[in-house]
């Protein structure tokens, strides 16, 4: 497939470049198309620019600004950033209340960079002024008059001020006599889109890598030996790791070096970010964060029964691979006998009443909402209805941080 990401570069009153703002694009369009969903334009944006292109490659070192609507903001999207590659800009119709504000004052102190985007004077809760080192102002929507007012009110807070939307050079000079110094706009340039062909990784390998990181105690080579399989990964891993933000003096061709050079922190959020972009499409996404609670919640129930019977990576990847046949609409036995996994859990996604096949029915008849029939399936297991809603609740909640 192709990625598509557009850049518009940000200046200071020198006129020598400091940031670019990072925009959605999609397929034979170089301008953002109305009725396109923020949340997954934004997840687009951030997976395709550190994934596919690489936030050097793309931003030569400087910042990169991207939106964020409130639910990416309250959700997990902005800890798998770098806060050294990224700003935050928070979108103008964000509702400011005090669970926003304390999700925003905890970024801050993690060290993003937050910026108020299209502001033109007004704001619902000027506490935000607190957090925000930088506020776009709207040339095209503030009147000179308000723009030097909110100049003089926002330089006492020590604010940044940015220009966007700047057209012409009385509007850059008038400005800067008021005291913005970043600036933004088709005077300066309009956004250039940048477009790349990527290799779709597979579903297995996603899931296979994602099962051997849920382990207590990963293992290195069984993770460079899946990832090795899958071309596309592959090229990935080795391309970010011989960038820039990891170079250290000589370039790894080793997938197991490459990794440890990573780290898991780093794996996690690289596959994260890999598996959000992969699954963009709606549909896709539904069916995916469904497999997701299913993996995690098989996974905990696993882990509940205990005493070895059931290993929780295999509970996890029965569940994640339960929806397999639906994300690729093909025949489940036939996509099983393409797929390196142990005979108990193809077995037990074709029905088997094995350990892992329960533990899969279970899930689903609690998924349905027959919740009598699934507990009668571990009726000697000692396992309380409270603490399998608990796991359930937990499982959608991971889901969600994932699939905002």
């Amino acid at each position: 497939m192709k990625v598509h990401v557009a850049r518009q570069p940000i200046f200071d009153v020198k006129r020598e470049l400091r940031a670019y703002e990072l925009l959605y694009r999609d397929e034979g369009s170089s301008a953002y198309r109305e009725g396109t969903d923020g949340n997954r334009a934004t997840r687009a944006v951030v997976a395709d620019a550190i994934t596919a292109f690489g936030m050097n490659n793309l931003t030569n070192g400087k910042y990169g600004f991207v939106n964020f609507t409130r639910p990416l903001l309250m959700g997990a999207l902005p800890s798998l950033l770098n806060p050294n590659e990224f700003v935050i800009e928070i979108l103008e119709d964000v509702e400011i209340d005090s669970e926003l504000l304390a999700q925003i004052e905890y970024l801050k102190q993690q060290k993003y960079i937050l910026a108020l985007d299209d502001y033109i004077g007004v704001v619902q809760n000027d506490e935000i002024f607190d957090y925000v080192s930088i506020v776009k102002v709207d040339f095209r929507l503030a009147d000179q008059a308000t723009r030097t007012r909110i100049a003089r009110d926002l330089l006492r807070r020590e604010i940044t001020l940015l220009a966007e939307k700047v057209e012409t050079e009385e509007e850059f000079r008038r400005a800067v006599s008021d005291g913005y110094t970043l600036f933004q706009g088709y005077y300066f340039a309009k956004p250039t889109v940048f477009s790349k062909a990527t290799l779709d990784v597979s579903s297995n390998t996603f899931l296979r890598v994602m099962r051997e990181l849920r382990r207590p105690e990963p293992d290195f080579r069984e993770l460079a030996r899946v990832i090795r399989n899958d071309i596309s990964l592959s090229f990935r891993f080795l391309n970010q790791i011989n960038s820039a933000a990891y170079y250290a003096g000589y370039r790894t061709t080793s997938l197991e070096d490459a990794l440890v050079r990573l780290g898991l922190k780093e794996i996690n959020r690289w596959v994260t970010l890999l598996f959000i972009r992969e699954t963009v499409n709606k549909e896709m996404e539904e069916l995916a964060r469904t497999a997701l609670v299913r993996g995690v919640f098989a996974e905990k129930l696993a882990q509940k029964i205990g005493s070895g019977r059931v290993a929780p990576e295999e509970a996890f990847t029965v569940g994640m691979f339960s929806m397999i046949d639906a994300a690729l609409d093909e025949n489940l036995p036939q996509i099983l006998q393409e797929l390196s996994m142990s005979p108990e859990v193809k077995e037990a996604l074709l029905g088997a009443d094995n350990p892992l096949g329960r533990i899969l029915r279970f899930t689903l008849l609690y998924e349905a909402g027959d919740w009598d029939e699934a507990l009668a399936i571990f009726a000697g297991e000692k396992i309380k209805s409270e603490e399998i809603g608990d796991f359930y609740v937990e499982a959608i909640s991971y889901a969600d941080s994932v699939f905002v």
